[in-house]
Order: C-alpha cells, then sequence, then structure tokens
C-alpha cells in the first residue's frame, strides 16, 4: 500500500520541478536559486508523503478496531 502512494508523490515532485528545470534552462534563475526551490520542493514532498501516510495509517487502524468490534445485536422491539 505505502509504494504506489510514494511513487505519486515522487511523480509529482518530479512534475513540480519542470518549471525550475525550465527557468535554469532559459537562464532566468541561477544554480543556487534552483538548488533551493529543488530543496523546497523536496521537503514539501517529503512532508507531504508522511502526513497522507500517517493519514492512511489512522484510517486503516479505525477499520481495524471496527472490525474487531462485536456485531451490535437488534433490540428486541425489532424482531416483534
Amino acid at each position: 500500500m505505502r509504494n504506489p502512494i510514494r511513487r505519486v508523490f515522487a511523480f509529482c515532485g518530479l512534475l513540480f520541478l519542470t518549471p525550475v528545470a525550465y527557468q535554469l534552462y532559459q537562464g532566468r534563475i541561477t544554480m543556487m536559486d534552483a538548488g533551493m526551490k529543488a530543496g523546497a520542493t523536496l521537503l514539501a514532498v517529503l512532508l507531504a508523503t508522511r502526513l497522507a501516510l500517517w493519514g492512511l495509517d489512522l484510517m486503516a487502524g479505525q477499520m481495524e478496531r471496527a472490525a474487531a468490534r462485536p456485531a451490535l445485536t437488534r433490540r428486541a422491539v425489532d424482531q416483534e
């Protein structure tokens, strides 16, 4: 479950770096600026990946706890 999510975020990170590469190619930004933008993109993608995986782990834990609970029985009124 974790690998497909990481692949999606890795692809998004590469996609977000495309404008930086284009600006660097055109000479609009320096290597230092491109490096800082790439570092910021890396940190943002890592943070988003961790948050997404944490959220999925939280939801999976809740689903497992819900499945482990015994099924509620119907009230006697419903059986009449």
